[in-house]
């Protein structure tokens, strides 16, 4: 039973700044230069038809001098009288993209680190442990994640102060989240409760002189600056589990909760972040790679588990998901990387570039080692544990110049194969290679063979339906194993397939199976419609998410007539109430368009460009611009009234 005395000691002051990678271009150039990026193959003095496709509402003049200005700075030129883009322009076109998927690439790596590490502090340790009862062994960072993840991910300030932050050892959580959820049944909002119901229904607080800043370094500590928790609590006080992170946290929540029992402080601080140190100083590319590896490894411990796999299925068809959650397990040592077209054999396996020596200044050559040559040789030095490369896109980059003579590593043994002296076990390449440069990084021997490791597996991702890039040869596709990703709601978790799309009624796997069904039969007129189909990951459950704040406020029973109103009133200077509520509508507004601006867009724009009657009402949608007002500015079963009546009659079946 819980203690009302005894409590977790106060959070360090929540002072700490935690990392935020922010990596963008400048907002007004970016805006600038997106227009123009528009303007691919259009006529170099169609003045007009510029303004429309690059929406910028400027005199022919200034259209003459902003194009000049990116000619000279080589992001168009002038090709036959029409724009075209230069290497440079697509470069800067895919950049924001490129930068996006690096940054999630990092961030990955971060929170899986961090949520590792996290999970193996304990309140009781030699270095910052108070004076705690011998029976603590409470994993704090374990108890908050545990607690979210059966209580719809989220927990608030209350919660923590009144109960979690009693737990005194972990065989006393599983009351304290029955505690919360007989609570939450009881009531809809703690604030709205006294202190004595609250003395009543949760316990008593351990904190009552300023409880949210005491509280908080718990959050930010656990949530490792919104990595983990996200960083901002809602109008409620909840705080949410990042979405990407569930996998991570589940996977440690899954093991036994160890409490490592010592009074030595660097023993402690060595358990609490040695175990990855150990392994990610190679990893990360710190050891000297001249010297690293000269070593023979016992072959014969490593495992053979190393496998190359092509997944391929439509865009959001759960490719990504399955390699999380069928080829990684908790020890696994992901790297991922994107191929795209001006992504060379140079960036994956390495290359020589010169370095300046920072005394004498003198300029030599070293071999830069690429992520492949990298994920080689950490495998090869660790061979017990899993190695597993993901190259997303693979077909978007010419993928077998890209892998060069690397290329016949994919080559894997069916059995145990001996060379020279050594026997490698199933699954390393079946034929060794000549490359100094990488040998030297992974053996600490330019002449020895290169081969892939057994406990390296890559794994490749595409997309069915791009069929503007790369196409993969026979040669390459027959050294992978294909795995076709079917487009269906099986492994799809239940708060996704059943959420609600915006305040309509229909969730969002009866809208894609409804959509999806009418693609496949319009096959007749639609090139590769199997591909055109729309993934059931092709949305987050956040862009589904309905903001009360753009219902109708009476005495207006229409959404669209209250925006309007507003609208007039702010041009007539309006009072302070109404800049305020249509302020607050704009902000609501933002959220209810992530839907139509990715799904309908999509649908209209490409699904069904060459026949979009097939599913929308075309009698009365004439554009695209209208399409999506109208869907922003309905309210309810009406949004979907852009679609043909048989259409929504399959969205509602019951209501026929």
């Amino acid at each position: 039973m819980l203690d009302a005395h005894a409590h977790w000691p106060s959070g360090i002051r929540d002072t700490t700044e935690f990392p935020r990678v922010d990596i963008t271009i400048d907002t007004s150039f970016r805006e600038h230069l997106a227009a123009f990026l528009k303007l691919d193959g259009i006529g170099w003095n169609d003045y007009s038809d510029q303004r429309e496709i690059s929406g910028q509402a400027v005199a022919d003049s200034r259209m003459r001098t902003n194009r000049k200005m990116y000619e000279r700075m080589g992001v168009i030129y002038k090709d036959n009288d029409k724009i075209r883009l230069s290497r440079l322009g697509l470069q800067m076109k895919n950049l924001e993209h490129d930068l996006n998927e690096e940054k999630e690439r990092i961030l990955s790596g971060v929170r899986t680190t961090a949520v590792d590490i996290l999970s193996r502090y304990q309140l009781k340790n030699p270095v910052d442990g108070p004076d705690l009862p011998l029976s603590c062994d409470v994993l704090p960072c374990v108890c908050i994640w545990k607690a979210m993840r059966e209580l719809d991910n989220k927990i608030c300030y209350e919660e923590m102060n009144r109960v979690i932050l009693h737990v005194m050892e972990m065989s006393q959580l599983d009351e304290a989240i029955q505690i919360i959820r007989d609570a939450r049944r009881r009531c809809d909002r703690y604030s709205a409760l006294d202190e004595a119901t609250l003395n009543t229904i949760l316990g008593n607080p351990v904190h009552t002189d300023q409880p949210t800043a005491r509280i908080a370094p718990w959050f930010s500590f656990a949530g490792w600056g919104g990595l983990v928790i996200e960083q901002n609590a809602d109008d409620n006080g909840f705080r949410y589990l990042v979405e990407e992170t569930l996998p991570q946290v589940d996977a440690i929540l899954d093991k036994p909760y160890p409490h490592f029992e010592t009074d030595d402080k660097d023993e402690w601080l060595k358990y609490y972040i040695g175990s990855a140190a150990d392994i990610s100083e190679d990893a990360a590319g710190h050891t000297d790679s001249a010297n690293s590896a000269k070593q023979e490894i016992d072959e014969s411990t490593r495992l053979t588990t190393g496998e190359n796999v092509l997944l391929y299925g439509v865009p959001g068809s759960g490719k990504s998901w399955t390699i999380e959650h069928e080829y990684c397990t908790p020890d696994t040592i992901v790297e991922r990387l994107v191929f795209h077209p001006d992504y060379t054999n140079a960036d994956f396996v390495g290359q020589i570039l010169p370095v300046v020596d920072p005394v004498d200044k003198q300029v030599t050559y070293e071999f830069t080692p690429g992520p492949f040559t990298n994920i080689i040789r950490d495998a090869y030095t660790h061979p017990q544990l899993p190695y597993v490369l993901v190259i997303e896109e693979i077909n978007r980059g010419n993928a077998p110049a890209i892998f060069g003579d690397v290329f016949q590593l994919l080559d894997r043994s069916y059995s145990e194969k001996t060379d020279g002296s050594v026997t490698y076990p199933v699954g390393t390449s079946e034929y060794g290679i000549t490359n100094g440069n990488v040998a030297k990084v992974v053996y600490g021997d330019e002449t020895h063979k290169v081969r892939i490791p057994s406990n390296l597996s890559i794994l490749g991702t595409m997309n069915t339906s791009d069929q503007n890039v790369f196409t993969l040869d026979t040669a390459f596709q027959r050294r992978w194993r294909m795995r076709l990703i079917e487009n269906n709601f099986f492994n799809v978790r239940t708060s996704l397939a059943q959420a609600e799309i915006l305040d309509t009624g229909v969730t969002w796997r009866r809208f894609c199976e409804t959509v999806n069904e009418i693609i496949i039969g319009n096959k007749a007129k639609m090139a590769s419609a199997e591909d055109k189909r729309l993934g059931v990951y092709f949305v987050h459950e956040n862009d589904l998410k309905f903001d009360d704040r753009a219902a109708a406020k009476p005495p207006h029973s229409n959404f669209a007539s209250e925006y309007n109103e507003l609208l007039k009133a702010e041009i007539m200077n309006g009072t302070a109430e109404e800049a305020a509520r249509l302020a607050e509508v704009r902000e609501a507004l933002m959220q209810i368009r992530i839907f139509p601006e990715k799904v309908i867009k999509y649908l209209w724009d490409d699904a069904f460009k060459f026949n979009p009657e097939a599913l929308f009402d075309t009698d009365n949608m004439d554009s695209l611009e209208k399409v999506i007002r109208t869907f922003v500015l309905s309210q309810g079963h009406d949004r979907f009234k852009i679609f043909r009546s048989s259409v929504q009659q399959k969205l509602y079946p019951t209501q026929q």
